[in-house]
């Protein structure tokens, strides 16, 4: 049987490997089903990974002393400033082992998007969806608390210094 290379709404192909055929409406739903919460795993695996990234990464101090400017002149400087810390071994192990859970399941998504199945298509696109819509605002805030521009700087309380 030749692979179907078009987006279709039938059940004819197979998913994945040769004995995963949906040869009835709800075998094609319960497929559909699956797909839908291995595509919001995926994206939860995401958030989840980037949400430890930036608890591990980092620390906030508050700056309370005089700290020395240029040309030798001491400036009080009161704020806060962000501290960048290293992983340690096992948060590294741990980072490690949910990368490859998460390339892993990202080709296996990949891979049943190629059965170029319009139901399965979909289901992986609502899953992913649904699953950012929850957690996107979670990433986005972690982002920005590891952006380049706020890491190692000075934040003042006061707006009127550069």
């Amino acid at each position: 049987m030749q692979q179907i290379t078009v987006f279709h709404i039938g059940f004819e192909s197979s998913l994945i490997f040769r004995g995963w055929k949906a040869e009835t409406a709800q075998n094609l739903v319960g497929y559909c089903l699956s797909m839908f919460a291995v595509s919001f795993f995926y994206e939860t695996l995401k958030a989840f990974r980037e949400w430890l990234t930036s608890r591990n990464r980092n620390t906030t101090e508050t700056i309370s002393d005089i700290e020395s400017g240029e040309y030798g002149l001491e400036i009080p400087e009161v704020g806060t400033r962000e501290q960048e810390r290293r992983y340690t071994w096992p948060q590294h192990i741990i980072q490690t082992l949910l990368h490859i859970v998460q390339v892993f399941v990202s080709f296996f998504l990949m891979l049943v998007v190629m059965t170029y199945n319009a139901w399965l298509f979909l289901s992986i696109l609502l899953g992913s969806t649904l699953a950012y819509f929850a957690f996107g605002r979670r990433r986005e805030e972690s982002r920005r608390q590891r952006s380049p521009v706020r890491s190692g700087m000075l934040y003042r309380s006061d707006s009127s210094h550069p």
